[in-house]
């Protein structure tokens, strides 16, 4: 495959799996290119260079900044940002676990996703683990404890 990053903005990764066992972790992401690094002539016809890229979501994640106050549980608040600032469409949410106790919160003017890992690091599950992750995955955008 060619790419031309002057003129090219993303980058498709698409995986089917041939493996039966595996036919549903076919995947179509879409990157951002954001920046080109390393570029390197190897010869008359040939260059090497390092793509930098990352999702949509967090090119409109970086565009915006959340500074509201909350009273809820922490995946009440979670969910709240998924769909009122990151606007991730419900079948794209995958597992948002239920956290611990009410609380009161300010989120003092982050980003949504510096937002989500925030609410990971104050987060309790219902079974007192204290170690949250946010992640995307096959299934979605996650808000779970290991």
């Amino acid at each position: 495959m060619f790419l031309c990053p002057i003129t090219m903005t993303t980058v498709l990764i698409r995986y089917i799996s041939k493996d039966t066992e595996r036919q549903g972790t076919n995947l179509n992401k879409t990157f951002r290119i954001f920046k080109q690094t390393n570029r390197n002539s190897i010869n008359q016809t040939t260059e090497m260079y390092i793509l930098h890229f990352v999702s949509e979501e967090m090119i409109y994640s970086e565009q915006q900044k959340i500074s509201q106050a909350y009273t809820g549980e922490y995946s009440t608040i979670a969910n709240s940002v998924l769909n009122d600032y990151l606007k991730i469409p419900p079948e794209k949410i995958g597992i948002v676990e239920k956290t611990k106790g009410i609380q009161n919160a300010v989120v003092p003017l982050m980003s949504p996703i510096d937002t989500m890992n925030w609410l990971t690091k104050r987060s309790v599950s219902e079974n007192n683990l204290a170690d949250f992750l946010f992640f995307e995955n096959k299934i979605g955008f996650n808000f779970v404890s290991l």
